[in-house]
């Protein structure tokens, strides 16, 4: 809980979600409370969706949205690209 209460991140954990829900207050976000917001979100989430590939799509996701933001990299290129690094390192095999 402690976590929670020093970043404000939104944590896993359900029984402190449950606990600090309903009075949580992110001064970075002017005393707004985005857990209760956050708790009814994460009750639609589906864990059967989840894969042991979520981390890396995540990664090559994460470098091409860099290279679009900040470096110039048109977007349908780095769409292109994204999809070009899940499929030949995760449907083909690396």
């Amino acid at each position: 809980m402690s976590g929670a209460k020093a970043t404000g991140d939104f944590v896993s954990n359900i029984n402190v979600v449950n606990k600090i829900s309903k009075n949580f207050k992110e001064p970075f976000l002017k005393n707004q409370n985005h857990y209760m917001e956050f708790a009814q979100m994460a009750q639609n989430i589906n864990g059967k969706l989840t894969t042991g590939y979520d981390r890396e799509i995540e990664s090559y996701f994460k470098d091409e949205l860099v290279l679009f933001l900040f470096e110039g990299k048109p977007k349908d290129q780095a769409i292109a690209d994204f999809r070009t690094k899940v499929e030949y390192n995760l449907l083909r095999g690396k």
